[in-house]
């Protein structure tokens, strides 16, 4: 499914989205395939605003927001109790870049792994402890979520993210 079939997809079923554009230019790099997905907007959200997937420009750190792309690591390490922890903390996060949010139910995420494009949610409180793999690919991703959405197929991995 193209980045831009989903976007329509996720529109149908009342996510709202903001200027619509391609940004050609990785400068911050992210991965290809989350870059190219991320590049297409600069803002999209579920109809509450409490679900949303991160633009380029959140990466970029151009927009005066709450809930930054690396909040969830920021969180960690204001909790982290000693070097050990603050050590695996970064490590986790060295790995996975979030690209969804939300604070429907609590803070939660939706990330891409770095190593091999897998795809991982997470929850608070501890975000790094909590997470899960949902699926091995953003390709596979998108389609589970378009299900989930459309109620073919309903992920619990993705209750928060609707």
């Amino acid at each position: 499914m193209s980045n831009e079939e989903f976007i329509q997809e996720i529109i149908k079923q009342g996510w709202k989205i903001d200027d619509v554009f391609i940004i050609e230019i990785n400068d911050i790099n992210l991965p290809k395939e989350l870059f190219d997905l991320c590049s297409r907007f600069s803002f999209l959200s579920n109809s509450q605003e409490n679900s949303w997937i991160y633009s380029v420009d959140y990466y970029k750190s151009k927009l005066d927001v709450a809930f930054e792309w690396d909040f969830f690591q920021k969180s960690s390490l204001e909790c982290a109790m000693n070097s050990a922890q603050t050590e695996e903390i970064n490590l986790f996060w060295q790995n996975q870049v979030p690209f969804m949010a939300s604070v429907k139910s609590g803070y939660s995420y939706i990330s891409y792994s770095k190593s091999n494009g897998s795809i991982w949610t997470g929850t608070e409180p501890e975000y790094e402890e909590s997470a899960e793999q949902i699926c091995a690919s953003l390709e596979e991703f998108k389609i589970i979520f378009i299900e989930h959405l459309n109620g073919v197929k309903i992920n619990p991995f993705l209750e928060d993210f609707c």
